[in-house]
């Protein structure tokens, strides 16, 4: 059939009824509670108007229009700052000064329900009760992108206790030598996004020690995965879209070629990296990371740049393996219970030197490595204080420090 003049006309008004989002510098398509590439909207307008529409005749008409060149039709867009993109993973969000991202503050969390397929969003305020907003009142701002699989997680339980997070915690982290409440304290602010850090766990075999990082993830119920990949692009597209940055004897190469370590240094800085796609040199493509990073050392050569500014995690030498997966099973209740836990830690007040520190820069003590960590510090020292700990993370911080002349190497 030949492509006509009024077809396009018809193409553009489609376009017109979509909602159009500009987000890390990228236009997406809001398709419900999903942000989605805007090519893939074509087979949306061609069921529309019930006729075929080829890739490039879209690609053409999309330009056209999104850069305005189209007489009397000038898209609207959401602009960043009105929206909030969930990764599938809890997520500790707040609203920005002069912005209107995040319409509250708290945990907010997307899964696939149960008894259907659609989605709810579990919202834990810091004060008050978990609130479930299913897709009908889904918050007007607030999407997920497809491609990140949200909806795999398992749900919560909302009948979980504080209990159940320490029964399930102190049978993954029993082998660690700084003990599971510190550890816990370190590490779940990096699950719930609470700043940027990165830990190395040191110790043990491979084995054992990619055993730990899996059981660890496995609290907010995502699969550990590791970017093998050797292309930079598909390494920064892969990195995009996970929720944690894993690095084991699976692909050292991460942890040592100056390209994949500046690619993890930026992630742990949360940067915006622009980059080229591959065989289409006119397109950049903008990605900003969100996720902690955690290397497992045993068979991994990591280079100095990622070594100076790593958290470590001490495993114990252990004849036996460690026996786990009996404790699966409370993960929706530990779940629950971590976010109950979240509650406690956001009432308590950073107060004295560690206050002064976080607050002002103060504290000639703590310094160097946690410069660059300051929210993930602040929100790892009120866990330790809701778990009586506030010492021994203190002490930690001081015997870890990298950039102080006096640390020695394990």
């Amino acid at each position: 059939m030949r492509w006509t003049k009024e077809k396009d006309e018809a193409v553009f008004e489609c376009h017109d009824s979509l909602e159009w989002v500009i987000w890390e510098g990228r236009t997406w398509w809001a398709d419900g509670i999903w942000l989605k590439e805007p090519e893939n909207a074509r087979n949306w307008v061609s069921n529309r108007l019930g006729l075929p529409i080829d890739k490039q005749t879209f690609k053409i008409l999309l330009i056209r229009y999104l850069r305005g060149f189209v007489e009397g039709r000038h898209p609207i867009f959401h602009e960043e700052k009105e929206i909030v993109a969930l990764r599938p993973k809890p997520s500790y969000l707040f609203p920005l000064r002069y912005s209107k991202r995040c319409i509250r503050e708290g945990l907010w969390y997307p899964v696939r329900n149960e008894t259907d397929s659609g989605y709810s969003l579990y919202f834990m305020p810091p004060r008050g009760d978990l609130e479930v907003l299913t897709q009908e009142h889904w918050p007007q701002g607030v999407y997920c992108i497809k491609e990140w699989g949200v909806g795999r997680e398992r749900n919560l339980d909302s009948s979980g206790t504080i209990d159940d997070l320490f029964e399930f915690w102190s049978s993954l982290a029993r082998d660690i030598k700084e003990g599971w409440e510190l550890s816990l304290a370190l590490m779940l602010p990096a699950l719930f996004g609470q700043g940027s850090a990165m830990f190395m766990i040191v110790g043990s075999d491979w084995d054992a020690q990619v055993r730990l990082l899996g059981s660890i993830i496995s609290l907010v119920g995502l699969p550990t995965t590791f970017v093998t990949t050797k292309s930079i692009y598909e390494q920064v597209y892969c990195l995009w879209k996970e929720s944690f940055i894993c690095v084991s004897n699976c692909n050292p190469h991460m942890a040592s070629t100056p390209q994949s370590v500046r690619l993890i240094k930026l992630a742990m800085e949360g940067t915006t990296i622009s980059i080229r796609r591959p065989r289409n040199i006119l397109t950049v493509d903008k990605f900003r990371f969100d996720a902690p990073v955690f290397i497992c050392s045993a068979g991994v050569k990591v280079h100095e740049r990622l070594a100076s500014r790593t958290l470590d995690i001490h495993l114990r030498d252990t004849s036996l393996p460690t026996h786990f997966h009996h404790k699966y099973h409370l993960q929706p209740r530990a779940l629950m219970g971590a976010f109950r836990l979240f509650q406690k830690a956001a009432q308590v007040k950073l107060t004295g030197e560690f206050g002064d520190y976080i607050t002002n820069g103060g504290s000639p003590d703590i310094v160097g490595i946690y410069i660059p960590y300051m929210d993930w510090m602040q929100w790892a020292y009120r866990y330790a204080c809701v778990l009586g700990i506030e010492n021994k993370f203190l002490d930690y911080l001081k015997r870890s420090d990298k950039w102080n002349p006096s640390y020695k190497k394990d």
